[in-house]
């Protein structure tokens, strides 16, 4: 796996290569807004904060690091001209968190790799026969943090692809209305068919009317077995609103596609989407990595994060049918999806 650090030939497996990447990342942080004003003059106040960023050196005891830290990443954030740069620097600052608390933390190279923005590992032993879940979820975390386009939030931050996420998830045994008990193996399969881009995304969009159709077909059958209700009169009004919106988008590009081979493809997909958030949320026992969302206290001025552990609570998903269409009408992501932190006992 190739990664990303301010000093690529220095692992993160001491409390001196810890301490040197911190520093070099809080230089970065702050050299590029220096390099972001160009010969734009900053204020004293946006002057304080790259200053305070190169400071962190200084401080030695973590907590109060953490702080000063958070409260940097905080002003950052309120800066009206700096927060646009919020997106990677959310991303640095977890990372500069995570070495801070002493983990082997490492960033992958690839925008796309599936585990997440971060991995930090903890240099405790895992003893997989003593420790708990909890303990060994604590030891190897796997998180995403940030914001818009990426993985990494702030607010409620962008929809990505659905599948790995179905991967890093384990499900509990499900009992639809019919009394039928759907083991978890189960269960993920079908979520697996749901959110991979070669299974009924696929069906719907690379193949046939006739494939459309059948896929169309199918959904509607997984639907019934965890109790989604498609026949629900607010539920078809907003996908028709939704579905006729995304048509006039894609016609405008081009106003010879066959509008009812799109509408009927669209439903499909819809429904693929809505089907595929309802049935992971309602089945959803944990998840093998952690989700931060990134915000800010305008009363203390610093930076906030919510983060999930995986068991006590994890990050539900929404379906986002309609973040863009290329000309072809193709969705310009596969069944996207965000997410949403939430207490385990909130979701019981």
């Amino acid at each position: 796996m190739e990664t990303l650090s301010a000093f690529p030939d220095t692992p993160p497996t001491t409390p001196e290569n810890r301490t040197k990447l911190k520093d070099g990342t809080a230089d970065i942080i702050a050299d590029g807004f220096k390099k972001q004003f160009g010969d734009k003059k900053p204020t004293k106040a946006q002057e304080k904060i790259m200053n305070d960023f190169k400071s962190l050196k200084d401080i030695k005891d973590p907590k109060e690091y953490d702080e000063k830290l958070m409260s940097a990443t905080g002003a950052m954030m309120l800066d009206p001209y700096m927060k646009t740069g919020a997106a990677d620097v959310v991303e640095m600052v977890s990372y500069m968190r995570e070495l801070n608390k002493g983990n082997n933390v490492y960033m992958p190279a690839a925008s796309n790799y599936p585990l997440g923005d971060i991995i930090s590992i903890s240099p405790e032993k895992i003893d997989y026969e003593k420790d708990s879940p909890e303990e060994i979820q604590k030891k190897i975390q796997l998180i995403m943090a940030g914001v818009e386009a990426r993985s990494i939030k702030k607010g409620a931050g962008g929809a990505s692809a659905s599948g790995e996420k179905t991967q890093l998830s384990e499900y509990k045994e499900f009992t639809n209305s019919k009394g039928q008990k759907i083991p978890p193996k189960e269960t993920k399969d079908d979520l697996a068919k749901m959110s991979d881009k070669t299974k009924m995304y696929s069906g719907i969009f690379d193949g046939t009317a006739e494939d459309t159709e059948k896929t169309a077909s199918e959904i509607k059958d997984l639907a019934k077995k965890y109790d989604f209700d498609l026949d629900d009169p607010e539920y078809i009004k907003r996908r028709d609103k939704s579905v006729a919106s995304a048509i006039a988008y894609v016609k405008k590009k081009d106003p010879d596609i066959d509008e009812d081979d799109l509408k009927a493809k669209y439903e499909a997909y819809y429904n693929l989407g809505n089907v595929y958030a309802n049935t992971y949320n309602e089945t959803v026992k944990s998840q093998l990595f952690t989700n931060e969302v990134w915000g800010v206290d305008k009363k203390t001025g610093k930076a906030t994060v919510d983060t999930t552990d995986g068991i006590n609570s994890i990050a539900k998903l929404k379906f986002e049918f309609n973040i863009g269409f290329t000309k072809t009408g193709r969705p310009s992501n596969p069944v996207p999806t965000r997410f949403k932190n939430t207490k385990v006992e909130e979701s019981e």
